[in-house]
C-alpha cells in the first residue's frame, strides 16, 4: 500500500535542472552587481547564518540568496558534484579566474594522490577506499576557495599584496567556505579539506593550528598544490614564477609549511605533468 506521506519519486529532467540553475546564477550575478560601489557585498563580503556560531552577524539579503540555493539543491536533489558546479560558478562571478585555479587544483590533487599508490585511507576512524577518497578530494579541490565569497570584493580584486590589516580578513575564507558547503550538506570529508587547506605542518597555519599527521591527508595535499599553483600563476601584482623557482620555494617550506614526505614525492613529479592544465592567468 502506498504511503500517502511519502514524497513522489520524481526526477527533474536534466534540461530543466540546467535552466533552473542558470536562472539562479543569473539572479546571483545581478545581486552582486546591483551593490557595486555600495557598502554591501563588495565591501562587507557575503555573510550567511552559521548555526554553530550564532553570535556571528549575517546579512539578511545574503542569507536569502544562500537559502534560495539550499532550497534549489533540495528541490532538484542535487549531488555534491552538481552543488560544487553551482558554487564554482558563483565564485567565478565574484572573482573572475578563480574557476580555472580550482580546475587546475583538481587535476594536481589527482596526480599527487595517485603518486602515493594507496588502496585506501584511514581518517576519523573510518577506512575509505582510494576511489571514494579521490571523489572527496576532487570535490574539495573544486570549491576549496568558495569561502572567498565572504571576503570583501575590494580585497579579493585588489592589485596589491596582502597587508597586516587585510591578511586576517582573507584568512577567514577557509572557515567561511566550510560554513557555505555545510549549509549545502556537502560530505564531512570534503568539508574538512575545505576548512583546513591552509593548515601548516608545524601548526602555524589556520584556522585551527592543526599540525603534522593531525591534518587530514586531503588538506595536506591541497596545501602543497595550492602553494605551487599560486607561485607559478600570474597575479595582478606580480608575474608567475618558473617551475624550478616554485619548487625551490616549496622545498624550503618542507617540514614547516608542508608535509615533508609528500614534498619528497611532489618534487619528483615531472614539470610537464604538473603543467598539463589550463593556462595560468590571475588566480
Amino acid at each position: 500500500m502506498k504511503n500517502p506521506n511519502q514524497e513522489p519519486n520524481y526526477e527533474v529532467p536534466a534540461n530543466e535542472k540546467r535552466k533552473l540553475v542558470a536562472s539562479f546564477i543569473s539572479s546571483f550575478t545581478k545581486y552582486i552587481d546591483s551593490y557595486e560601489g555600495k557598502k554591501k557585498i563588495h565591501w562587507v563580503g557575503f555573510r550567511i547564518k552559521d548555526k554553530n556560531r550564532p553570535e556571528i552577524e549575517y546579512d539578511e539579503d545574503d542569507e536569502k540568496i544562500c537559502q534560495a540555493l539550499v532550497d534549489l539543491s533540495t528541490a532538484l536533489k542535487l549531488s555534491d558534484e552538481e552543488k560544487s558546479d553551482i558554487l564554482t560558478q558563483m565564485l567565478e562571478k565574484y572573482d573572475i579566474g578563480m574557476a580555472e585555479h580550482c580546475t587546475r587544483l583538481t587535476k594536481l590533487a589527482l596526480i599527487t594522490f595517485n603518486k602515493l599508490g594507496l588502496s585506501s585511507v584511514r581518517e576519523n576512524n573510518q577506512e575509505i577506499s582510494a576511489e571514494e577518497y579521490i571523489r572527496y578530494l576532487n570535490l574539495a579541490s573544486r570549491i576549496h576557495n568558495v569561502g572567498k565569497l565572504g571576503i570583501p570584493r575590494r580585497i579579493i580584486l585588489s592589485d596589491r599584496s596582502l597587508t597586516e590589516k587585510t591578511r586576517p580578513i582573507v584568512e577567514k575564507h577557509s572557515e567561511c567556505g566550510e560554513v557555505f558547503a555545510r549549509r549545502l550538506d556537502i560530505n564531512k570529508f570534503s568539508l574538512d579539506f575545505i576548512e583546513h587547506h591552509h593548515e601548516n605542518w608545524n601548526g602555524s597555519g589556520y584556522p585551527d593550528h592543526q599540525e603534522g599527521l593531525n591534518i587530514s591527508l586531503g588538506s595536506r595535499i591541497l596545501r602543497i598544490i595550492d602553494i605551487y599553483d599560486s607561485l607559478v600563476s600570474d597575479r595582478i601584482y606580480r608575474k608567475g614564477l618558473t617551475h624550478n623557482e616554485a619548487m625551490k620555494i616549496i622545498q624550503e617550506g618542507s617540514g614547516s609549511l608542508t608535509d615533508p614526505e609528500l614534498i619528497d614525492l611532489f618534487v619528483k613529479i615531472p614539470e610537464e605533468v604538473l603543467k598539463d592544465a589550463p593556462a595560468r592567468d590571475k588566480s
